[in-house]
């Protein structure tokens, strides 16, 4: 009887024995989870980090050049502006020239 018992608490050992190995595996596993979900949380942030400030590259790169355009399209015309005054002073230059030496003449 001395035997069955033996063979009882033996068991029972046992199991308890299995069963803290199950769960000590399973907290590996359960731990060994969340490393690599951390992991691929990382990974996809630095993904996509890296996909938006590419996409915010291209754009600064497209708006500055559109911005360059602008600016030399505005230039140009302030150019034509002033040549255009240009032209207006040198073709009245010599009849306001006349004016005013008239105007002090006869003051």
């Amino acid at each position: 009887m001395e035997e069955q018992g033996n063979n009882v608490i033996n068991e029972i050992i046992e199991i308890d024995d299995n069963a803290n190995k199950k769960l000590e595996d399973a907290k590996n596993k359960s731990i060994s989870m969340i490393a690599e979900a951390k992991r691929k949380k990382e990974a996809i942030i630095s993904d996509k980090l890296n996909e938006i400030n590419s996409k915010l590259s291209a754009v600064e790169t497209e708006e500055s050049g559109k911005s360059d355009t602008k600016l030399e399209e505005i230039k140009s015309e302030q150019e034509k502006g002033i040549a255009h005054l240009d032209e207006v002073f040198d073709g009245k230059k010599h009849e306001w020239l006349e004016e005013i030496i008239q105007a002090v003449v006869n003051c």
